[in-house]
C-alpha cells in the first residue's frame, strides 16, 4: 500500500516537472506536450481518460454559452480596461 502511495507520488513530480519545463522553455506547441505528458501519466497511473476533461458534457447549450461569455468578458476587460491604462502609462498613440 505505502509503495503504491509512494510510486504516485514520484508520478505526479515527474509529471509537474516535465510539463513545467514544457511550458517554461516552450518546447515545441506547449498544449500538444502538455496534453502527451497527461496522456503518458494517465495511462500509466491506469486512471480513465475523462479525468483529463475528456468526458461529454451533458449540458452543451449552458457550456457553450459560458465560453462565448468568457470570451466577451475577457475582450471587454482587455479593450475597455488594460489596453487603454497601457496607453495613459507609455503615451503610446
Amino acid at each position: 500500500m505505502m509503495e503504491t502511495k509512494r510510486r504516485l507520488l514520484v508520478l505526479a513530480v515527474m509529471e509537474l516537472v516535465l510539463m513545467t519545463l514544457a511550458v517554461l522553455y516552450d518546447f515545441l506547441m506547449p498544449t500538444i506536450v502538455v496534453s502527451a505528458i497527461g496522456a503518458l501519466f494517465i495511462f500509466l497511473r491506469k486512471e480513465k481518460f475523462a479525468n483529463m476533461g475528456f468526458k461529454r458534457q451533458q449540458d452543451f447549450p449552458k457550456m457553450l454559452l459560458g465560453i462565448f461569455g468568457m470570451a466577451f468578458g475577457w475582450s471587454f476587460v482587455n479593450f475597455g480596461f488594460f489596453l487603454p491604462v497601457l496607453n495613459k502609462v507609455w503615451r503610446v498613440s
